[in-house]
């Protein structure tokens, strides 16, 4: 069975004003290369967000603690990740890895760190109801793990192929809820 990961990290790439649209960082899957997700990218542009997406793999810490909004706000810092969407998503419990739940791996053998970036920084988690890969219950289950807030659409395994602009329109509506969250209040 394949490790298969996606998120988005949806960081703010200035704090000045919180009526602009905040960047979309995505992470592909372990497997795949930047090129499977330019039909998101250019959905996610289409609706006037940038899109940031390195060359990164999923055994990496893509957004560290230091990088939280909450973190860099203590400390008087601007910008920061407001919020992590999850697709496609394997996120185990602390210590778990790919061969301890499935007994086997194509890669290496990558375990969950103590700095997991789902434990300082809000998640969603877009369960895939027609996936056939990933079930619905192993869906929930790493939704669970990360604390995730749930959302569901009616897609299958390749949501950022087969449907990149309900994908893209997920996004955005978390984006946009993230960026309301941190507005001053009157």
């Amino acid at each position: 069975m394949r490790n298969q990961t996606t998120q988005s990290l949806i960081p703010l790439k200035r704090f000045s004003s919180t009526t602009e649209k905040p960047t979309i960082l995505i992470v592909q899957a372990s497997f795949l290369t930047p090129n499977v997700y330019k039909s998101l990218r250019d959905c996610l542009e289409a609706l006037g967000y940038s899109t940031v997406h390195p060359n990164l793999s999923v055994g990496r810490e893509a957004a560290p603690e230091e990088l939280s909004y909450i973190y860099r706000q203590a400390r008087g810092l601007p910008g920061g990740v407001i919020r992590l969407f999850y697709f496609r998503a394997f996120i185990f419990a602390e210590g778990q890895s790919v061969v301890g739940v499935f007994g086997e791996s194509t890669r290496e053998d990558i375990r969950i760190r103590r700095s997991a970036a789902y434990r300082c920084i809000p998640s969603t988690y877009l369960i895939s109801d027609n996936d056939k890969a990933a079930l619905l219950q192993l869906q929930e289950k790493f939704a669970a793990n990360a604390g995730a807030t749930v959302d569901r659409c009616a897609a299958g395994h390749s949501v950022m192929l087969n449907h990149p602009a309900i994908l893209a329109s997920k996004i955005a509506a978390v984006a946009d809820e993230a960026m309301r969250s941190i507005e001053p209040k009157p």
